[in-house]
């Protein structure tokens, strides 16, 4: 059983970082109304591959300020976003994955964006990274970052 956490990723107002190439700014929670058209299409289409969430659930999330969405630019281009939740586990602080999107069809951002991932975590004395997924082909794409599977849920509907 999971809490809900107390400890916040280390965001600070127009907090931006560089990862290489990228560019990563955290949108505050009063500042998501002004980003929320330029994430919704990524959302939409990461929610396609399942989740059980609605766009109204993150937005309510950023905005309460339990979640924290950071877009990223390439050379001033936006290409992505990532969404972030820190929670306790039994291990201690995690810092788990809600969303992900990038326009990056040749995925040469991963590695800039696991970096990233992991500068957060630490900032926040993260044991884990964690993120969910029901396709397949991200098993394989997190083994290569360095990530494992734990765990297989499974699901039926009553």
């Amino acid at each position: 059983m999971n809490e809900t956490a107390t400890t916040q990723v280390v965001s600070f107002p127009g907090q931006k970082s560089r990862c290489s190439s990228l560019e990563f700014i955290w949108v505050e929670p009063n500042e998501i109304h002004g980003y929320w058209e330029l994430v919704k299409p990524g959302l939409e289409k990461v929610k396609k591959h399942g989740g059980g969430w609605l766009n109204e659930d993150i937005y309510a999330s950023i905005k309460a300020g339990q979640s924290n969405l950071h877009v990223f630019y390439d050379d001033a281009t936006y290409v992505g976003f990532v969404l972030i939740t820190p929670s306790v586990g039994f291990g201690g602080n995690v810092l788990h994955v809600w969303a992900m999107y990038s326009d990056d069809q040749n995925q040469q951002y991963h590695d800039e964006v696991n970096n990233q991932l992991t500068q957060w975590a630490e900032s926040m004395k993260a044991k884990t990274i964690t993120f969910h997924t029901s396709r397949k082909g991200w098993g394989k794409v997190g083994e290569k970052l360095g990530f494992k599977a734990v765990m297989t849920i499974y699901e039926r509907t009553v």
